[in-house]
């Protein structure tokens, strides 16, 4: 088997499960037997008193690569604070983590680790990613977003190797995520030079790619505090856009368009009724209805969003605090996503060195 790849990302969202599914796609094509592994994850699907991580159900669907989801994620954690553990309790889910690895690795050409974040992620639980890495024997391939610029992505990119070279985890190289299509030739070039002069490889440059930000409503019941009141049957619509109606209504009607989550005060009963009249005039509306502030619509105007089909979730918490979460809300690609995951695929085959990325490891 060849070396373990552990693939992380420097900061939230920074595109590391993307990376990871576009190679084990494209491993797949090229080795009959791939595994895949997230050693820490985050439950936010049960499974009887257990909790599955969503990158590790997504892989597990889509490419069968183990029978067993759970060791797929062996450890689990709430989305909330992480707990505080116990240095024998930190060595008992590291070597838990170690018997699951053994299990998906035995017969597999190649595995595929996805970490948690950057190379000190986890720390706090004796689980960060440089000492996960090393426990099973991997090499690190590192993600990083176009959009940390500003912030010098070529320093992080030495601070996070740096910390994996303490642990004795060799970094391959670079992978540079979400790049302007327009600015994605003179980029390459440039990045190039500025990895090689830190003693960096860049083995990548994927273009921002703003159909993969779009979601399904259903989504924000994730994130969200609350309940779904209304055509739950209709929540896997998709949405490109998020508006918050607090104008009037003949000013908010050009927003209530196909493809907008629109979120109100539950109170707002101005914008609901214009809202159920643009999907009643248009057969469609709005993707999907946020009410906040926990206020439930009168009856009456509960039998409008019910005849107008509008998913509706109603959110305890109020309109900033609901779109600012919605906005931070990571964009996973769900099993159903076909042509996401079909875009992904194409992304890695057209941008990323995988030929290169199997040399080194």
């Amino acid at each position: 088997m060849k070396t373990p790849l552990f693939v992380t990302s420097l900061e939230p969202a920074g595109g590391k499960t993307l990376v990871t599914l576009g190679l084990v796609s494209e491993l797949s094509q090229t080795f009959e037997k791939v595994g895949f592994i997230k050693p820490v994850g985050v439950a936010r699907v049960r499974a009887g008193r257990d909790g599955i991580d969503l990158d590790a159900m997504l892989v597990e669907k889509l490419h069968a690569v183990h029978e067993n989801i759970k060791d797929m994620c062996p450890v689990t954690l709430g989305s909330a604070n992480w707990p505080e553990v116990s240095e024998a309790e930190s060595a008992r889910m590291l070597a838990k983590i170690q018997e699951s690895f053994q299990r998906i690795s035995e017969g597999r050409d190649v595995v595929v680790v996805e970490g948690s974040g950057g190379a000190t992620t986890g720390a706090c639980l004796g689980l960060s990613n440089a000492r996960v890495a090393n426990s099973l024997g991997c090499k690190a391939l590192l993600v990083v977003e176009y959009g940390v610029m500003n912030h010098n992505p070529f320093d992080a990119v030495v601070l996070h190797r740096d910390h994996f070279r303490a642990n004795e985890v060799e970094s391959i190289g670079v992978i540079v995520n979400k790049v302007p299509a327009d600015r994605l030739d003179s980029y390459r070039p440039y990045a190039a030079s500025q990895f090689e002069k830190i003693g960096a490889e860049l083995l990548g440059v994927i273009p921002d790619e703003p159909s993969l930000r779009t979601f399904r409503f259903l989504q924000v019941s994730e994130f969200l505090d609350g309940e779904m009141i209304a055509s739950p049957e209709n929540a896997t619509r998709v949405v490109h856009s998020v508006r918050v109606g607090a104008m009037t209504p003949h000013r908010a009607i050009p927003y209530f368009t196909s493809g907008t989550l629109i979120i109100t005060p539950g109170d707002r009963e101005d914008i609901i009724v214009t809202v159920c009249a643009a999907a009643s005039n248009t057969g469609r509306g709005p993707s999907g209805l946020v009410l906040t502030a926990g206020e439930r619509p009168h009856d009456a105007i509960m039998e409008l969003l019910e005849r107008s089909g509008i998913p509706t979730f109603l959110a305890n918490e109020d309109s900033y605090t609901v779109a600012g979460k919605i906005h931070d809300m990571p964009l996973r690609i769900q099993p159903t996503d076909e042509e996401k995951i079909a875009k992904v695929h194409s992304m890695v085959i057209d941008h990323v060195n995988v030929e290169r990325i199997l040399e080194k490891i």
